[in-house]
């Protein structure tokens, strides 16, 4: 992947000035809006796995997720040992064009925050703003590695938090059905690890999805994410997004503004 590299990031302390611990600390906000992936080997799918993967694509599409949507409000993150807080505006104009801006407030005497994370496509790319350092394509996910241990899939991880799935050949033995309240649940396995997504009762709005997680330092983790949606002037909008790492511990909470 071609990499980049702009004007911003000639600054000797673009990276000697920015500590480990504290790298972690500030990407985490960004990555956990979204979340980790799913790392699947690939199988031939039989004709009920494309069926099913048919109507999840129909539910995703029409579960508030499919459409333009944005964020503004506050973000706190609970990672690696800390907690960080400041105002956070999000845009998603599909599950592979997503991007945020995060400033942090100053807590505890920590450093203030100050970045842009997008996705276009499969490249990523990563803007410290409070330092003047950009990173792109093979260079950023360098950098969550180093700064994260994030040994996954990033651009797979935010498709998943914003209404994507993994290709269908690495999913099998759907099961779609609606409860008693409602709610349309679909199951399924990704190589014998069980995924889930709930779509809603009223308007099949995306409520809750939970996918496993892989990687050599956590093994099975898996990330659960949870969407609120407010119904205000006719119109229902995502006004809130929880995620969490079980094994990593990790936790992020993002809310929208009364006025944002």
């Amino acid at each position: 992947m071609r990499q980049r590299r702009s004007a911003v990031a000639s600054s000797p302390r673009s990276r000697a000035g920015f500590p480990r611990a504290r790298r972690a600390f500030a990407v985490a906000a960004g990555v956990c809006a979204v979340g980790l992936a799913v790392s699947c080997a690939a199988t031939r799918p039989r004709p009920s796995e494309a069926s099913g993967c048919v109507v999840l694509d129909s539910l995703l599409a029409s579960s508030g997720l499919g459409a333009p949507m944005a964020i503004a409000g506050h973000a706190t993150v609970d990672a690696n040992q800390f907690r960080m807080r400041g105002k956070i505006l999000l845009e998603a104009r599909g599950a592979r064009d997503i991007a945020f801006e995060f400033t942090s407030a100053v807590l505890f005497g920590q450093g203030r925050e100050d970045f842009v994370f997008s996705l276009a496509g499969d490249t990523l790319r990563i803007v410290d703003r409070e330092r003047g350092s950009f990173y792109e394509g093979d260079e950023a996910a360098r950098f969550l590695s180093e700064s994260l241990e994030a040994d996954f899939d990033v651009p797979q991880a935010l498709s998943l938090a914003f209404g994507g799935r993994p290709p269908c050949n690495e999913l099998s033995e759907f099961r779609c059905g609606a409860r008693e309240s409602g709610e349309v649940v679909c199951e399924g396995d990704c190589l014998g690890e069980p995924f889930r997504t709930v779509f809603g009762a009223n308007g099949g709005r995306l409520a809750e999805v939970e996918w496993p997680v892989r990687s050599d330092r956590y093994g099975g983790d898996r990330l659960r994410v949870r969407y609120e949606w407010t119904a205000a002037r006719g119109a229902v909008t995502l006004s809130g997004v929880v995620l969490s790492l079980e094994a990593r511990g990790w936790r992020c909470k993002i809310r929208a503004s009364e006025t944002g």
